[in-house]
């Protein structure tokens, strides 16, 4: 439960300071009254609303949203339209997967006190062939939505600018995401302070995995 908890923290914190998510009891309570004064509180109602309709996007196009495929086109459409009914500006990037499957990533773009700090969250919405994807990945896909409604609707400005990420292709070769990162500009690159990828939170014993650009965090969970 510590870890669920944890996790959301993490998400949610990151927009008002850079700092790394530490595993300490007393560091969470205060983080979680910083968050409560924000007047940020995930919603699962809002969240579940999210994932059924993924769940009929999937079933009225052949069962599947993987990436090229009808389901997949129209998962997009959704978060398009999702993030203008929020007001938020959005970037659509193309790109070719490894397979010369034409896929696309969608980033919504939240302005906030800090234009040089980016806070970049992201979550895979194409699914496997085989199967909806409901947890792998709409599950991800539906909390960064409801956190982009709740700043929206709440007239939050973050500390910092948020960039939410949707990517496309994480099924077939992690191909989004490192698309999204080859087009970056060194200072683009440089402006990125902490980056939360959202994958599979619907599991019932999630994980969380933090590492530093310069790996020193993979060193000191080594030691543990």
């Amino acid at each position: 439960m510590f870890l669920k908890k944890f996790l959301s923290i993490c998400v949610l914190s990151s927009m008002f300071a850079i700092s790394g998510c530490q595993k300490n009891d007393q560091q969470a309570k205060e983080k979680v009254e910083d968050i409560t004064q924000s007047g940020l509180k995930l919603d699962a109602t809002q969240m579940m609303m999210h994932l059924q309709a993924f769940e009929q996007i999937a079933k009225h196009h052949g069962g599947n949203r993987a990436v090229g495929t009808q389901g997949g086109l129209a998962s997009a459409d959704y978060i398009l339209n999702q993030a203008k009914q929020a007001g938020f500006s959005t970037e659509v990037q193309t790109f070719e997967n490894r397979e010369k499957t034409k896929g696309q990533n969608i980033i919504v773009k939240i302005s906030g006190e800090s234009k040089q700090n980016v806070i970049l969250l992201g979550a895979h919405y194409d699914s496997v062939k085989m199967g909806p994807g409901i947890n792998d990945n709409a599950s991800g896909v539906a909390l960064l939505l409801d956190l982009m409604t709740q700043l929206s609707t709440k007239k939050i400005k973050p500390k910092n600018t948020i960039y939410l990420a949707f990517w496309d292709s994480e099924e077939v070769g992690i191909a989004g995401s490192q698309a999204y990162v080859e087009k970056l500009t060194a200072e683009q690159l440089e402006s990125i302070k902490a980056y939360i990828n959202l994958d599979m939170i619907g599991t019932k014993d999630p994980e969380i995995l933090i590492a530093d650009g310069d790996k020193s965090s993979v060193d000191e969970m080594e030691k543990c």
